[in-house]
């Protein structure tokens, strides 16, 4: 029996969940949570639900998520929400979220998605596939990732060049190669694609990597949305 914890606010919808789910063998709503605190002093007490239904907008970030994972392990978390951004899509799913059920979804979608989450699947709505094929993924090497964490740290050029023991002329170079690499247009756009893609774990590690040692440098992958391969995938 795989058993679903739900958080809601809403009545009406977790009863409206209770009663799709009693018609599906093999699931079975556990418990309902009205907030964050109740669900996680729930999940501490009686342990980790195989699936964990978020119903909360103001709950729904990438830093919860990251929290849950340390709490409930492998949970697979299913968003009730209804407009998903790409790139915080794709940064969801390596943080347990399994799928993605827009509001107006049907009863047979969330046993469709119930399914194939349990079976160890995704679920997300057709327009956020096509989006997430949409998405280039971009490696940064530690060099990279030094100079990009120095750049969101206030830091010049020149303070950069010191930091590191280059030339600022070298880390001039360094940053046209890599906005081109990543696709900015300048320092802004670099540093708000970095911050669209830094989930909560790594945040700390990768924002102590200034130093001139690359030893135990550490590389890190840029997800960025790109319109033109949706138009493209339309096309053919």
């Amino acid at each position: 029996m795989k058993n679903i914890l739900v958080l809601s606010d809403e009545p009406i919808f977790a009863t409206g969940l209770r009663q799709i789910i009693a018609g599906v063998e093999g699931f079975a709503v556990s418990t309902v949570c009205s907030n964050g605190k109740v669900m996680i002093d729930e999940i501490i007490r009686r342990g980790s639900p195989d699936l964990v239904v978020v119903g909360i907008a103001s709950f729904i970030t990438l830093n919860v998520f990251n929290q849950l994972q340390l709490i409930a392990g492998n949970t697979a978390i299913i968003l009730r929400i209804e407009d998903v951004v790409p790139e915080f899509a794709s940064q969801a799913f390596r943080l347990g979220v399994r799928a993605f059920l827009p509001r107006s979804a049907t009863p047979e979608d969330y046993i469709a998605c119930f399914r194939a989450v349990a079976g160890g699947g995704l679920w997300m709505p057709g327009n956020l596939r096509v989006h997430l094929l949409s998405i280039i993924e971009t490696s940064l090497t530690p060099r990279e990732v030094q100079l990009t964490m120095l750049l969101m740290q206030g830091l010049k050029n020149k303070q950069i060049a010191w930091e590191l023991g280059l030339s600022e002329g070298t880390v001039k170079v360094y940053f046209s190669q890599l906005f081109l690499k990543v696709g900015a247009n300048d320092r802004f756009e670099l540093a708000l694609l970095v911050l669209k893609n830094l989930t909560p774990s790594q945040t700390p590690d990768l924002w102590n990597f200034g130093s001139r040692d690359l030893k135990s440098g550490k590389s890190f992958a840029l997800s960025r949305f790109s319109p033109q391969l949706t138009i493209q995938q339309h096309a053919g």
